[in-house]
Formats: C-alpha cells, sequence, structure tokens
C-alpha cells in the first residue's frame, strides 16, 4: 500500500498539538464509527476545560485555596454590597436590583472565566451610562428598557469574541481608559452630592444639570445629614490611609472594613430613627420579593434606544476586564485570551 491510501485519525492532545496516528481498517478508507465516537468524545473531553475552565481547577482544589477564597469573598463582599446598592440607585432602578447584579454574574464568572482575580459585578461608570437611558420612563417601563440594554450588552460581547475582536484593547491606548475613568468618577461625585448635603436627589444623570441645582439648594442642607455623611466617609478614608502606610498590618489589610462601617452606619440610622427625628433621607426596607428571572418585552423601539448604550457598556466592561486580568495573568504566568473572555 502507498502511504496516501492509509487512512488517518486527528489526534489532538492539546489545543494546537495535534498527531497523525496511522489507522488501518479492514472495510475502507474511513474508521469505524465507534473508533470515530470515541476520538470525538476523547476530543470533547480535552477541549472543555478551555471553554469550562472550572473543569481544570475544580479537581485540584484544595482546602488551602478555600480558604484563601473565602476571606476574599468577605472582602469582596464587603464592598461589592453597598456598591451594588448605589450603582442601582444610580440607573434609576430599585436598590434590590443591585444586589441581583452583584451575585448573580459573580457565580457564573467563577465557572466561566479564566482570571480568577476578575469580580464581575455592579459597574458605576455602566449605571451613569444605562441611567441616562432609563431615567426617561417610568418605574416599570425602566425595568423592561434596563432588561433589553443587559440583554444587548450580552450580545455585543459575544458577538466581539466570536469576531474575534479581542485585538481591539491592544489598539485604543491606556489614556483614552483613564480619561474616560476620569470623567466617569467626575460624573459618580456629582451624583452623590445631594445625598450628602440632604438634599432631595435629582431624576437626571446629566453632570452640569446636577452641578446648577446642586448650588441653587445648597441653602437648604440638612447639617445633621452632612455630618453623619462626611463621618462615615473620613473613616472610610482613614482605613484606606492606614492600608497605605502600613501594608503589612494584617487587620488592616483582611478586615472588612467597608462592610463595617456600612453595617455601624445603618445600625446607627435604625436605633437613632434618622428619617423622623433628624429628617435624613434613608433607603428605606428594601423589597425581599425574589423576582423570577425571564425574557424583557423586546420590541424595536427598545432595541434602537438601548443599542448605542448597550455598545458603550459593552466596551468599557471587557477594557476593563481585561485590563485586569491583563495584569494578573502576567504576575501568576496565566494565559489568558481576549477572545475566550468576551465568550
Amino acid at each position: 500500500l502507498h502511504k496516501d491510501d492509509i487512512p488517518f485519525v486527528m489526534l489532538i492532545n492539546a489545543p494546537g498539538n495535534m498527531e497523525q496516528v496511522p489507522l488501518i481498517d479492514d472495510g475502507g478508507l474511513r474508521p469505524p464509527w465507534p473508533m470515530r465516537f470515541r476520538e470525538r468524545l476523547r476530543t470533547m473531553r480535552e477541549r472543555a476545560p478551555y471553554y469550562i475552565p472550572v473543569l481544570a481547577w475544580l479537581p485540584v482544589y484544595t482546602r488551602r485555596d478555600l480558604l484563601c477564597d473565602v476571606r476574599a469573598g468577605i472582602s469582596v463582599a464587603s464592598m461589592i454590597i453597598p456598591h451594588g446598592l448605589a450603582c442601582a440607585l444610580l440607573a434609576g432602578l430599585p436598590p434590590v436590583f443591585g444586589l441581583y447584579s452583584a451575585f448573580i454574574p459573580v457565580l457564573v464568572y467563577s465557572a466561566l472565566g479564566l482570571c480568577p482575580q476578575v469580580s464581575i459585578g455592579p459597574e458605576a461608570v455602566s449605571a451613569i451610562i444605562a441611567g441616562r437611558l432609563l431615567m426617561r420612563d417610568s418605574l416599570p417601563e425602566r425595568l423592561e428598557v434596563a432588561g433589553v440594554v443587559t440583554f444587548l450588552v450580552g450580545a455585543f460581547t459575544l458577538l466581539f469574541g466570536v469576531l474575534r475582536l479581542g485585538f481591539v484593547h491592544g489598539i485604543l491606548s491606556r489614556s483614552l481608559l483613564a480619561a474616560f475613568l476620569a470623567g466617569a468618577a467626575v460624573v459618580l461625585v456629582v451624583s452623590q452630592l445631594h445625598p450628602l448635603f440632604g438634599l432631595p436627589a435629582m431624576d437626571s444623570t446629566d453632570a452640569l444639570t446636577n452641578i446648577e441645582d446642586f448650588f441653587e439648594s445648597l441653602g437648604s442642607t440638612n447639617p445633621r445629614a452632612l455630618a453623619f455623611g462626611l463621618t462615615a466617609l473620613a473613616c472610610l478614608l482613614a482605613v484606606q490611609a492606614g492600608q497605605r502606610y502600613s501594608p503589612r498590618s494584617k487587620v488592616l489589610r483582611f478586615f472588612p472594613w467597608t462592610l463595617f462601617i456600612f453595617f455601624v452606619a445603618g445600625l446607627v440610622s435604625y436605633l437613632t430613627r434618622v428619617d423622623s427625628n433628624y429628617d435624613i433621607i434613608v433607603l428605606s426596607t428594601l423589597d425581599d420579593t425574589f423576582f423570577t428571572p425571564r425574557l424583557p418585552h423586546i420590541t424595536r423601539e427598545r432595541i434602537l434606544e438601548g443599542l448605542w448604550p448597550a455598545l458603550a457598556i459593552a466596551t468599557f466592561a471587557f477594557l476593563k476586564t481585561r485590563s485586569i486580568a491583563k495584569i494578573y495573568s502576567a504576575q501568576s504566568l496565566r494565559i489568558s485570551s481576549p477572545n475566550r473572555e468576551l465568550v
């Protein structure tokens, strides 16, 4: 027999490493179907950890890893709980939706994500972008529009990954991303001036409008609300300064100070009845109803109005996540694929 007459089976041992093994079959040029089926199952098993990373790290997960993750989870939760509530208010949604967006994405990314240092959840910049669209409608309509925007963000992200557009991260300069973050930080600070000074919140995400209204309403400042807010802010800044100047202090590094300050402020607010005794606006009771996940009512008008905000959110989320993953992947010598992160 000539060598070209002998059928071959492609054995994939690792991504990019293929070996040709000759296979002699009495029945013809193709191998029998049981062998082809076994080879396909073997290929699927070898490729599955690439698409579902939890299959790679879970078998080698140790008790030490669990203890480290528990400590990291407490630290992340101490930040994400108040942050999620604030982001929901920025987007014009009920605060409980900030908690939904805080724990569901983390559970999904822990199984499908490549970088263990990345935490997916509510983001102030995304909330501001979405809020500019949601503030135009009433509350029931906001929930539907927010669902459409979320669906479009996922669709754009998946499309970027399928088209292998992960190289965009290397094209856009860091100065552009830094300028975008700085502008978003200014908008975020301006949006919090009204609550800090005890003024009624503005149903607007326009920074200039908020600044103008803030100075016009400055005479109606609630001194007690301002003192309460500045005290909590001073405690947070003091903890941050202590962590910076005493990096070896385990108490400052590992104790969930943000969650502790958040809890103490809430306890003081509850015990002293600041809303009725001192006229301080509080978050009030959260809705404890668990909303069943469902697809939003998608219409052509909602898609068109949510198209550009969803594109901006998807692009920003990818750039930020990719920047974090790139830094930690270089430190831990992990392989991180931008296209795989998008998918």
